[in-house]
């Protein structure tokens, strides 16, 4: 059984994020803690953006606090639906950042929506909410965008680092029964050569782990090009090292993680 803590932060219902709930209950038990943030006070959106907001206040409001208690009444409707274990602990209005993390702490994964995050608030992710809480977590957050599908394919970002190697391992830890799916480990260079750094090592970790596992060298600029390729790939999932640091960001530029998150086309699995 794993300790999944589902996210909600916003004015919609993420849909994406309980059918990426529902799909691996399927495989697992799950036993989810849900916490529902709801939009933020001036100073606070103020502080974020280092910016004035042009709204006197965005506190909660009757009609924001009865919005909150439909969707909880929506999410425990939908758990019981489908037998999933839940709690739901003392709504916090607005957004807390060291409760975030502190929750994440004792949870294997984080569920957040890739699309609906704070999105009332800024639509253009990854939003400076998104970016503050995948750079406080302190365990694996996945990533949803809310037309998620079954998966039915991994692509694991490697760069030759340490951080790259611990994101594969995590995910074994977090996923253990998607390691029968059809797999792809990538490494992304602008270059001729064929050589993939620390490859001999990696495969015979790698081998341990997964049952259909398959290497590539992509042959061009990752902050360019890669967005586009992963996000024609169908039911797949992107696997990569932490947010700001990750195998992503090392093989090209701070901003390549963001595209990706960007375009809402994959579920992005990003490790501690």
């Amino acid at each position: 059984m794993k300790q999944v803590l589902f996210i909600h932060a916003g004015h919609r219902s993420t849909e994406g994020m309980f059918r990426c709930l529902c799909e691996l209950q399927q495989q697992e038990r799950l036993r989810v803690r849900a916490l529902f943030f709801g939009p933020v006070d001036y100073p606070t959106v103020a502080a974020m953006y280092g910016t004035a907001v042009m709204s006197p206040s965005i506190n909660m409001d009757a009609e924001q606090n009865e919005l909150v208690a439909e969707q909880k009444a929506d999410f425990v409707e939908q758990c019981n639906q489908h037998q999933i274990a839940y709690d739901i602990p003392h709504n916090y209005s607005v957004w807390d950042r060291d409760l975030f993390s502190a929750e994440t702490r004792f949870a294997d994964l984080v569920l957040v929506s890739g699309d609906l995050f704070f999105a009332g608030i800024d639509d253009h992710q990854p939003n400076a909410y998104l970016r503050q809480a995948l750079r406080a977590a302190e365990c694996p957050v996945m990533v949803v965008p809310e037309h998620f599908e079954a998966i039915d394919h991994l692509f694991i970002a490697y760069d030759g680092t340490a951080k790259s190697v611990s994101a594969l391992k995590q995910f074994c830890y977090v996923f253990p029964h998607l390691l029968n799916l059809p797999a792809e480990i990538v490494y992304v260079r602008n270059e001729e050569a064929d050589n993939i750094p620390g490859l001999e090592d990696l495969k015979r970790l790698a081998m341990t782990k997964f049952n259909n596992l398959g290497y590539a060298k992509l042959h061009f600029d990752a902050a360019t090009y890669f967005p586009t390729w992963i996000g024609e790939k169908k039911n797949a999932l992107l696997i990569t090292g932490a947010f700001g640091r990750s195998a992503l960001s090392n093989i090209a530029r701070r901003s390549f993680a963001e595209e990706i998150l960007r375009d809402h086309r994959v579920p992005v699995f990003i490790a501690r």
